[in-house]
């Protein structure tokens, strides 16, 4: 059984691959809406929007992801590309890089880490609580809470509040294999032998995993980063300027 699954947008020749951050229902869902907005990368690119699938162990890894990934792209005889990653599709994006570094010919991090920290693991051992006992309306309300910039909470507040008490049983429990598997990854130790050129984004404001996720992720490698303010974590739906960045990176 697949632990990824994935939908294939545009045409282009070359592959870039965007692993999303984790949540309680797939982004595969919202393939239409993303394909909107890396609209675009589809002339130059197809676009690989990879999720982990509903079914997962509960014992799975980052690198388990990592090697799932690897093999899907693989499967449909794509042997190099961009990759970007978001949250926990960085790590695994960071771990494709480590085990795979043929596969990936430039790596965009956002919103990510290379290693627990502080924050992260107060944070990522809350949400595990909570989905643990299947407060959904708790779990999802701290989600917004601290994935959210003020003014998108302000901005989508209402929606937010329809959609609080959003979750099953089956959906905690597979919220709670992902983030034990984000709190125990830690690349940090081999994360020089990463060699192709990489872009670390992040924000200042970052609740979950904290700017130092980010910074610590960017010193070691020595490369180039970007840190916003005014954003929270999801400064990759947040920011204006976030596929600038990005389009900027890949034409260097």
């Amino acid at each position: 059984m697949s632990i990824m699954e994935y939908v294939k947008l545009g045409k282009g020749p070359k592959a870039f691959v965007l692993i999303s951050g984790i949540g309680m229902n797939s982004v595969l869902s919202s393939a239409e809406a993303v394909g909107s907005m890396y609209a675009r990368f589809l002339k130059d690119y197809t676009l690989y929007l990879f999720d982990r699938s509903m079914e997962i162990p509960d014992d799975v890894t980052i690198s388990d992801f990592a090697s799932d990934t690897v093999l899907c792209l693989r499967n449909d005889n794509v042997d190099s590309a961009i990759f970007v990653g978001m949250s926990q599709g960085g790590m695994i994006a960071q771990q494709i890089a480590l085990d795979y570094p043929s596969m990936v010919t430039k790596l965009v991090v956002c919103s990510s880490s290379s290693g627990p920290n502080a924050i992260s693991n107060t944070v990522l051992t809350y949400w595990c609580a909570l989905a643990e006992k299947c407060d959904v309306k708790a779990l999802n309300n701290s989600l917004v809470d601290l994935i959210y910039s003020e003014v998108t909470k302000t901005q989508f507040g209402e929606y937010f509040k329809a959609h609080e008490n959003d979750g099953t049983p089956e959906q905690c429990k597979r919220f709670v294999a992902l983030l034990n598997s984000s709190n125990e990854f830690d690349c940090r130790e081999r994360l020089k032998e990463i060699k192709c050129p990489v872009l670390v984004l992040g924000s200042m404001q970052d609740k979950v995993l904290g700017a130092e996720g980010s910074l610590k992720t960017a010193e070691i490698l020595g490369c180039s980063v970007y840190m916003y303010e005014g954003y929270g974590h999801a400064v990759y739906d947040e920011a204006k300027d976030f596929l600038d960045k990005i389009e900027e990176f890949l034409l260097q």
